[in-house]
């Protein structure tokens, strides 16, 4: 009799199989099997949300925040990879860091540099030339340009990168376009002795600026431009205030940059 109540007492039930296997299956198991059974999509997709509010939780909690966004569109090749261009991006970013600010007042100035590797086609034939004529055995690889040239053309459209670098075929592309698509600079120069591209207000060689002679920017094509995109009525639509101090940032490393006759050199 006691055996017996010790048997009924425990929370255990043995279940001997034909080939003599016992499995021990407790009350516990079974309320999870039985809650599997009957919520098991339920499960998951409350299981997916939750690791989707992890996951951009914690983006937003370390996503770095920019003082500025620049762009540079052209025949330099400096793509901040690690087997091609690092040190070279490295020197941009440095030189461009002197004329950013702490816009956000977060303590840290911290530009976002975007490089693409954008020739036209007459530059393409250039490169190639050249790297035969020295035997390097480098080519301009084709599907990189074009990829760059899509990545381009959104950035240009819908982005934050108001103060660009552009190569001339660049810069007229996006001029062509539509009027008022880039600012008139007039309001930033300032009193830099500078050159603007075929008369144009909108546009200046890098070269001809004091900043142009930075390391990295001085070995940057001669025909770089310096070009500030206006805020398009998307933009203000969408996020007008946002839009309206990303601008506003651009606009002051602007002027910094047209005043580093007396701020940057030395």
């Amino acid at each position: 009799m006691q055996d017996r109540m010790e048997n009924e007492g425990t929370r255990e039930v043995q279940e001997k199989y034909a080939g003599g296997d016992i499995v021990i299956r407790s009350p516990l198991m079974q309320k999870i099997e039985n809650f599997w059974y009957h919520y098991k999509w339920q499960s998951l997709i409350a299981l997916f949300l939750v690791l989707t509010l992890v996951i951009c939780s914690v983006q937003l909690c370390t996503r770095e925040e920019y003082d500025v966004h620049v762009l540079y569109a052209g025949p330099n090749d400096v793509r901040m990879t690690a087997s091609e261009g690092l040190s070279e991006y490295r020197v941009l970013y440095s030189s461009l860091k002197l004329c950013v600010e702490d816009y956000d007042g977060n303590g840290e100035v911290l530009p976002n540099f975007q490089t693409l590797f954008l020739p036209s086609a007459e530059e393409i034939e250039e490169i190639n030339r050249i790297n035969k004529e020295q035997d390097t055995k480098l080519e301009v690889q084709t599907h990189v340009v074009m990829e760059n040239a899509d990545q381009f053309d959104g950035l240009m459209l819908i982005s934050d990168y108001y103060l660009c670098f552009l190569s001339e075929a660049n810069y007229l592309s996006y001029r062509s376009r539509a009027d008022g698509f880039f600012v008139p600079l007039a309001p930033y120069v300032g009193e830099a002795d500078v050159t603007y591209y075929a008369g144009a207000a909108d546009a200046v060689y890098l070269n001809s600026t004091a900043f142009g002679t930075l390391p990295g920017f001085e070995d940057l094509d001669e025909g770089t431009l310096i070009c500030l995109r206006s805020v398009s009525e998307v933009a203000k639509r969408a996020d007008r205030k946002g839009s309206t101090k990303k601008f506003a940032a651009a606009e002051k490393t602007l002027k910094n940059i047209f005043a580093a006759d007396t701020s940057v050199q030395g």
